[in-house]
């Protein structure tokens, strides 16, 4: 019964990466907003913090940074409130890597210097190791 609601989160997720990956960032922008909107009427939250992220890097690919920037913070908080670490990495690095790009790369390790503080470095996982290499390269 309630396998369905996390499995539509968890397909619209994937989807939106796809769509994103194939180059259609308007249509995955369109999805993540919908796929938000359903989950969080039926108060599936498993998933939210990976659509909010796909859909910042969505609108990145569009050229919308405010919305990016937007929709990336919202991200991070949601991973943290909702205790998904992965995805809290995930979107950590996706805003960190939006900064950088924006000129902000003081901000750009600040965000991923106090997400990494509270995270254990030796756990083996690759958005992991990504987030280090970047704040490695920031360090002042």
């Amino acid at each position: 019964r309630n396998g369905g609601k996390l499995f539509y989160s968890f397909y619209a997720w994937k989807l939106g990466e796809t769509l994103l990956q194939a180059g259609h960032a308007a249509d995955c922008d369109r999805l993540m907003s919908q796929a938000m909107d359903v989950c969080l009427d039926q108060q599936d939250r498993a998933y939210l913090g990976e659509l909010l992220d796909v859909q910042g890097r969505a609108r990145q690919a569009m050229g919308d940074l405010e919305g990016a920037e937007e929709s990336l913070r919202s991200a991070t908080s949601t991973a943290l409130a909702l205790g998904a670490v992965p995805a809290r990495i995930r979107a950590t690095t996706h805003l960190a890597q939006l900064l950088v790009q924006s000129g902000r790369g003081r901000a750009a390790f600040d965000v991923l210097d106090k997400m990494l503080k509270s995270v254990d470095k030796k756990a083996g996982f690759k958005g992991l190791n990504q987030a280090l290499v970047l704040r490695d390269s920031l360090t002042p």
